[in-house]
């Protein structure tokens, strides 16, 4: 009872951070239109995505070396890392900077429409490289509420504000002219650059005092060796999760976009629920495993893969009684998305019960076993984004995530069982009994 009092707590909490940002998409949508909307949109997806290359994966190498240099009081290594960290990823910024401004401004690879708002958001780059490298530091000195703070709380409540003086002050107020667009982009980059420096200010009260009077050394090899394969494998995860909006934007018009976007900010409530009990059971996983526990950790996994495909049951119910009432909130011509809502809730029933299977491989050492099961649904995943668009629109993105969806979460299970003979499904029981036949 009392996790699942805890799992309620984080559910609710995360929640709310959510709704913060769709209140700021709503207001987004409606101020600039379905069609420039849909160009935020992917403008956003492309540049986030942009700046996990730009920080060659040290974020969530600091996230693990920096908590490791904490507990061993190595002070000057841990100095270093900071202060070489900032270096690198400004140093990639800078070059992905020259090369994206040489495609949009050299060749006809972007529309017109979208040049100067999208050299604009390129400068989310080396921001929100920064940004994720303060955050990952104060996760590994173990405050991680404060790590995701700024990004989920203080974000989305700059930009609601900023947009209601913009819409306020006469003077400010540019939504009704031609570049609504590109001051929106501008508006996003404000509070992202806000948002790092209370990262920096925060990171400076949390260093120990030792780290700032410690003199710095340096491992780049080890370190760089290390952290590009972690690159790769959250490039994997970025296209596995938005390889679908960002295809969409590419193959189909904004508006499509601007559609299948709102209709995933729904789907938001609905994975927030395995993304809460994740949170949960990394720490329990890997000390039941590392004591041998594997037939508690089995009971485990199953009874929070049943909670979680319950709760997730009801949220997804809920979402699609009130679809109509919810997409409407974006505009009168978001209704469309009905359909692909439905399809993208099937997914995230299936991914539900099939419970923690990707912590449970990461926290037990199996992290090549998910990262050849992301890399398979990947290739699947585009491959049926190229199919399925074309013919279908939004409706094909979605069947297309479904489909690699279920396939990768196929693949885990299985990884889960043969590694180390685990089932972490709903049905763990059941399918015990019919894999020992």
């Amino acid at each position: 009872m009392k996790s699942i009092f805890s799992l309620l707590k984080i559910i609710v909490l995360r929640s709310l951070l959510v709704s913060l940002s769709l209140v700021a998409s709503v207001l987004l949508a409606h101020l600039l239109g379905q069609v420039d909307y849909g160009r935020y949109v992917y403008i956003v997806a492309l540049v986030s995505f942009l700046t996990i290359p730009s920080s060659l994966g040290l974020d969530r190498f600091l996230l693990r070396e920096v908590s490791i240099f904490n507990t061993q009081e190595q002070w000057d290594y841990l100095a270093g890392l900071l202060r070489w960290s900032n270096v690198v990823s400004l140093a990639t910024s800078a070059v992905l900077l020259g090369i994206g401004n040489a495609l949009i401004w050299g060749t006809n690879l972007v529309d017109d429409p979208l040049r100067l708002p999208l050299s604009l958001g390129l400068l989310y780059i080396p921001l929100g490289a920064l940004r994720n490298l303060k955050l990952a530091t104060m996760q590994g000195l173990n405050r991680v509420a404060l790590g995701f703070l700024p990004d989920s709380l203080i974000a989305p409540l700059l930009l609601i504000v900023a947009i209601g003086v913009t819409r306020s002050v006469e003077w400010l107020n540019f939504w009704t002219t031609d570049l609504a667009l590109t001051a929106s982009i501008g508006l996003q980059l404000l509070v992202v650059a806000i948002t790092l420096v209370v990262g920096v200010v925060i990171l400076q009260q949390l260093l120990p005092q030792p780290v700032r009077e410690a003199a710095l050394k340096y491992q780049p090899r080890r370190w760089i060796v290390t952290a590009i394969p972690m690159m790769f494998f959250s490039v994997l995860q970025i296209v596995h999760g938005r390889i679908d909006l960002l295809m969409l934007g590419s193959l189909r018009s904004p508006d499509s976009v601007a559609i299948y976007s709102a209709v995933w900010q729904g789907m938001r409530y609905v994975s927030l629920i395995l993304l809460s009990a994740n949170s949960l059971l990394a720490p329990r996983i890997a000390r039941l495993h590392s004591l041998g526990k594997l037939a508690e950790l089995e009971q485990l996994l199953v009874r929070y893969a049943r909670i979680v495909l319950a709760l997730s049951a009801v949220a997804v119910l809920g979402l699609l009684i009130n679809s109509a009432a919810y997409l409407n909130l974006f505009g009168a011509n978001y209704g469309s998305g009905r359909t692909t809502m439905m399809i993208l809730c099937v997914g995230q029933l299936v991914n539900a019960a099939t419970g923690s299977v990707g912590v449970l491989l990461n926290m037990t050492g199996h992290e090549r076993s998910m990262l050849v099961s992301v890399s398979a649904s990947v290739l699947l995943n585009i491959g049926l984004n190229l199919y399925l668009i074309p013919k279908w629109g939004i409706d094909g993105a979605a069947i297309a995530t479904v489909a690699s969806l279920s396939f990768i979460n196929l693949i885990k299970t299985l990884w889960a069982y043969r590694c180390l003979g685990v089932q972490v499904t709903c049905l763990g029981p059941i399918l015990n009994s019919r894999f020992s036949e």
